[in-house]
């Protein structure tokens, strides 16, 4: 076990040690939503109360759904440990490096990709020009967008990483027992990455409503931004897909290199003036030999289609609303 809990960029914020994470960023995003109505009614602006509720519920949901998932992956990766690893301290060593690179700002890979990404962003925002009539309001918009932006960025970095990481253990070589495909912990795995899925589709559409609805409206920056962002989903869970396929397919093929060289080591006794017993036992081992081959290596299933078709969705409807924003300029 680890010698200590790894905390989330967003647990370190909070100013209560004790108070829960969703307690604390609820408080915060209920002040933001308050603060920003005070102010578009002090400089009676037309209010844009659609984007406020989804900023307030970006500051709840990015907490939130990072640490659900940094303690998930976790869990997920002791769960597979035993599988891919021999020496199961190697295996903790590992985990506890991805933990800090994937959930922790403690990596230049984590720096620089969300810094990248939350400056393109206000540049969108500020090369659109002054949207109110007020400097101090408009200001004040941006800065409040901030934090939002920021909260995404870094999400868009650890799923790039939770990504790699995935590669990194579809590369190993899975110790899986006989008719155990796809193994109880194979299964958590792609569960896991499925449920990272649905929550970049979610925080995406939240995210495409909020910018519509915003004073700063869908720009061509902004719209070309969402294009490219509606891939995300969609690639997400088709990477996860495929990777988790591959360790699937590897387990499958070893125990079918296992169960043919015993097969050709029967045949061979048997062709070689084996009794009743050697035929009875090569028949035996021909039936194993066919239910290994009729294992499957792609993990399909309910929870996992579904996921597929909310992604393609997600991703069909922002390609359409682009194509047709695009056709009316």
């Amino acid at each position: 076990m680890p010698e200590r809990n790894i905390e989330t960029p967003y647990a370190r914020l909070i100013l209560f040690k004790r108070m829960p994470l969703a307690v604390f960023w609820g408080a915060v995003a209920i002040t933001a939503f308050i603060g920003g109505e005070i102010l578009f009614r002090t400089f009676h602006e037309p209010g844009a109360i659609c984007t406020q509720l989804v900023f307030a519920f970006f500051l709840i949901y990015g907490p939130v759904v990072h640490a659900w998932l940094l303690r998930r992956f976790e869990a997920v990766v002791r769960q597979v440990g035993p599988l891919l690893w021999d020496d199961q301290a190697e295996s903790e060593a590992w985990l506890q490096a991805r933990l800090k690179r994937c959930f922790t700002f403690s990596s230049w890979p984590a720096i620089s990709v969300t810094g990248i990404i939350v400056a393109l962003g206000v540049v969108s925002v500020l090369v659109q020009g002054k949207c109110f009539n007020s400097t101090v309001l408009y200001v004040a918009a941006v800065s409040g967008f901030m934090p939002v932006l920021l909260i995404c960025a870094h999400a868009g970095y650890v799923t790039l990483d939770l990504l790699a990481t995935l590669k990194e253990l579809g590369q190993r070589k899975p110790n899986v027992p006989f008719f155990m495909l796809p193994h109880p912990a194979i299964t958590a795995l792609q569960a896991f990455y499925s449920g990272l899925a649905l929550s970049v589709t979610l925080g995406y559409a939240a995210l495409a409503v909020a910018l519509w609805r915003s004073p700063f409206g869908l720009s061509p920056t902004m719209q070309a931004w969402l294009l490219i962002l509606s891939f995300y989903p969609i690639s997400t869970f088709g990477w996860s897909f495929y990777q988790t396929h591959v360790l699937m397919r590897e387990a499958k093929l070893q125990h079918l290199v296992l169960i043919n060289a015993e097969v050709q080591r029967c045949l061979s006794r048997t062709l070689n003036g084996g009794d009743i017993q050697s035929i009875e036992r090569l028949q035996k081992i021909m039936e194993v030999q066919r239910k290994s081959q009729a294992t499957r290596e792609w993990p399909f299933d309910i929870q996992n289609s579904f996921a597929l078709l909310i992604a393609l969705a997600a991703a069909t409807a922002q390609i359409l609303s682009s194509a047709i924003e695009f056709a009316k300029r």
